[in-house]
């Protein structure tokens, strides 16, 4: 990179190169005290500007990524409420040991403190994916207050639902790009941790940015990248059921400057779980490259491959009628081991930066997805008549999806009334396709089962042949928009956010039974407005209270008794809350405040509906109101205890609605009202500072499925993780991660009163160890 700096003290250098660098340097303000540094200009990599900088000072420095450290002497102890930082705010956490981050984009694509964004953000880092052996985006979710997973509802245990205050999570975003998560595309899009710096949590409606969706959450999935200095980072890992791991994360800079950087990351993961038959593997593979093409523009392409195998799908175990679930192990398998699942995701991204100068900047971004999952597996069914024996026959579906994302942001500081403002224009635009096939004809068998004398290999095979006629289902949607975010400085300590988005959304559904085209939808909604406030009103120099008003919409495909299509539903979120940052940014805390309405849900209008009319009517004229705390903090107590977590309390009950018994009621008890959570790491000093020590706890509130005579419960419960990491030497680490410490027998999922499967039980205890290298 080019440096070109005069001569001036140290500390004004220290600021100069932080910003032409994109570092961030820390430093107590007696380490530089009556220092000068010389002048400094050239082509140079961080570590030779530093080194320049530095000779003959006395001052050491040790750089880990973006983020600088500077002693005086071995002996120099930094206390953490004295440490100064100089350079650019910087969202990266790689490398900074960190459990918060300076900034996040995620909520209106400014970049902000935590605390300059006045909804509630959460950011698992790249250190708390690392300490907990976090690997896919599931895991993270179990980690992240106001989150909650529910199941698996699906074919295989990545298939599931992650909840936020009160409503499903529909808009799971890569580098703040919207991937189409429905129509079943749950089984063709994977999340796979090893090629993330971590993952971003806007909880709320987030319509501003990304348009369509619930008023629940957007998860922002963060793309590691590559980084000038050499990069290697080795690590293999074996636990309890049969877990075994690999890892290899390398580059940097790709000849004889850093203008071309890269970097390939490589996982291989397998298990045979701790249900009985079942076994899984997942391998993925990602690598981008960047590129110079001036001072001023960086180019950045790369493409990801993940390919997960499950083999003996696990469909739940069984319950009785009155939904008490039937007396077997955790262990028990509930399927056929010849039943499999294959899911392959490949994912192709490029963007282009460029700085105007002045501090206005843009970015291009543009990517393309493809996903395909393919699965055999037995069906379940009560026998009627005799509730406790089941009869199994054999099926199976393919899906695919292919997604388009390009996106576009101009940003950039301006003058007006004497102060200075920052403002973000954007445009955005995504195509999806995605088909669903049942393509397969069973041979007419079928087997009757107790679950007390279950055999796995009853069956010989699926005795599954290519249909002729398959049943099939393909979606198409498009969904674009413009969107603008200002950010007004009234006063050095109020600031006003004022945005809004502009968005088009089509999608087109057809389905096919036996070769005859069944049923067609046609949804369209043209020039939707979601409009979006924020202030934020500074009370010190650590605190500030924030109020916002945020909106979402989501198309829906009932139509009224005149067979128009009904109004989107649209969600409103309104939060109030108070937000702390201390020592520099190195802590965060939240407390929120917020109610969230879901209007023109669709209602039955039977009496209405003419004869001869559509197939059903309904009215838009449904309610739900969410209502709730969120309370969080993150990063650093002192400089050697990193801590996560937060408690949420969430009520989300139906206020209007065309069944009068409904209204009142929770829109769904199976998700707790009550959540906590908390995730510790501690690095003792003296003789035990090649140690650290962690510790998790996950609590929640009883959960319940009501349905008639099936009556479900689970209680409330906790599961205890603890951690513990010892470095060998500078570059070799050793991890042990236990979860699950007191064996506690707990259900992630109720089953159902209409197949009598589907109960599942959280894994009991287990334990993981990990061998890292780095350099």
């Amino acid at each position: 990179m080019r440096i070109n700096m005069q001569a001036q003290s140290l500390s004004d250098a220290l600021i100069q190169l932080g910003e032409q660098a994109s570092l961030q340097i820390f430093y107590l303000p007696e380490t530089v005290q009556g220092l000068n540094a010389p002048a400094v200009a050239g082509s140079l990599t961080p570590d030779q500007a530093l080194q320049r900088l530095l000779a003959g000072t006395g001052v050491e420095f040790r750089r880990n990524g973006t983020r600088v450290s500077l002693t005086r002497g071995p002996a120099a102890a930094a206390q953490l409420e004295a440490v100064r930082v100089a350079g650019s705010r910087s969202p990266t956490t790689e490398g900074t040991n960190s459990y918060t981050t300076d900034s996040s984009n995620t909520a209106t694509r400014l970049n902000l403190s935590l605390r300059e964004t006045p909804q509630s953000v959460s950011v698992v880092t790249h250190q708390q994916i690392e300490d907990y052996n976090l690997n896919t985006l599931l895991d993270v979710m179990r980690y992240t207050p106001g989150m909650f997973v529910t199941g698996p509802d699906g074919v295989s245990d990545q298939e599931v639902s992650i909840q936020s205050r009160g409503f499903g999570v529909d808009n799971i975003l890569i580098d703040g790009q919207a991937t189409d998560r429905s129509n079943f595309n749950m089984r063709t899009i994977s999340g796979d941790m090893s090629m993330y710096d971590r993952v971003e949590v806007l909880r709320g409606a987030a319509g501003l940015l990304y348009g369509v969706g619930s008023p629940s959450a957007a998860v922002n999935m963060v793309r590691k990248r590559p980084t000038a200095d050499p990069l290697l980072n080795l690590s293999v890992g074996a636990g309890t059921h049969d877990r075994y791991s690999a890892m290899f994360d390398g580059g940097g800079a790709v000849g004889p400057t850093d203008n071309v950087r890269g970097r390939l990351v490589a996982n291989y993961q397998n298990e045979n779980g701790f249900v009985d038959v079942s076994r899984s593997t997942n391998r993925s593979l990602y690598g981008v490259m960047e590129f110079d093409l001036g001072e001023r523009t960086t180019l950045g392409l790369g493409a990801s491959y993940q390919r997960y195998r499950v083999d003996g799908i696990h469909a739940g175990t069984p319950a009785h009628l009155d939904g008490t679930p039937f007396d077997l192990s955790r262990s028990a398998f509930w399927g056929q081991a010849w039943s499999s699942q294959q899911r392959e995701t490949a994912t192709y991204f490029a963007d282009l930066n460029h700085d105007f100068g002045n501090g206005w900047k843009s970015k291009v971004s543009a990517m393309y997805t493809t996903g395909e999952s393919d699965s055999v597996y037995p069906f379940f069914s009560r026998i009627s008549g005799d509730p406790d024996h089941f009869s199994f026959s054999s099926t199976g579906w393919d899906y695919s999806t292919r997604q388009t994302n390009v996106e576009a942001t101009l940003t950039g500081p301006f003058q007006l009334l004497g102060r200075e403002h920052e403002i973000v224009v954007g445009a955005t635009y995504r195509n999806e396709l995605s088909k669903a096939a049942n393509p397969w004809d069973d041979d007419g068998s079928s087997y009757i089962v107790d679950p007390y004398n279950f055999n796995p290999r009853m069956s010989p095979g699926s005795g599954l042949t290519p249909s002729s006629d398959p049943m099939m289902w393909d979606n198409r949607s498009k969904n674009t928009g413009i969107f603008g975010t200002t950010r007004f400085s009234l006063t050095d300590s109020t600031k006003l956010i004022l945005g809004a988005r502009l968005g088009w959304y089509e999608q087109q559904g057809t389905g096919w039974y036996f070769g005859q085209r069944e049923w067609g939808e046609a949804v369209r909604q043209n020039a939707e407005f979601t409009p979006y406030a924020g202030i934020v009103q500074d009370l010190d120099d650590w605190h500030s209270v924030y109020a916002s008003y945020a909106q979402v919409f989501q198309p829906q495909g009932a139509v009224d008794f005149n067979g128009a299509q009904l109004d989107p539903m649209t969600g409103t979120n309104l939060e109030v809350g108070i937000k702390g940052e201390y020592f520099d940014g190195a802590l965060n805390t939240s407390l929120a405040l917020y109610q969230i309405k879901q209007r023109n849900r669709a209602v039955a209008d039977d009496e209405n509906c003419p004869a001869g009319g559509p197939i059903s009517c309904s009215r838009a004229a449904g309610e739900v109101e969410s209502k709730g705390i969120d309370v969080e903090i993150s990063g650093a107590l002192t400089p050697a205890w990193q801590v996560g977590g937060g408690y949420t309390y969430n009520a989300a009950r139906y206020t209007k609605d065309s069944n009068p018994a409904r209204v009142g009621k929770r829109i769904s008890d199976e998700v707790p009202r009550h959540l906590f959570k908390v995730f510790t790491n501690y690095r003792p000093a003296g003789d035990w500072n090649r140690w650290n020590f962690g510790g998790s706890v996950y609590m929640q509130s009883a959960v319940f499925v009501d349905d008639g005579a099936f009556q479900a419960r689970q209680g409330g419960y906790a599961v205890v993780g603890l951690m513990a990491g010892y470095r060998v030497n500078q570059n070799f680490n050793l991890v042990l991660n236990v979860d699950n410490l007191f064996d506690r027998r707990y259900r992630t999922a109720l089953g159902a009163s209409w197949d009598g499967s589907g109960v599942r039980y959280g894994a009991p205890l287990n334990a993981m160890l990990r061998a890292e290298y780095r350099m």
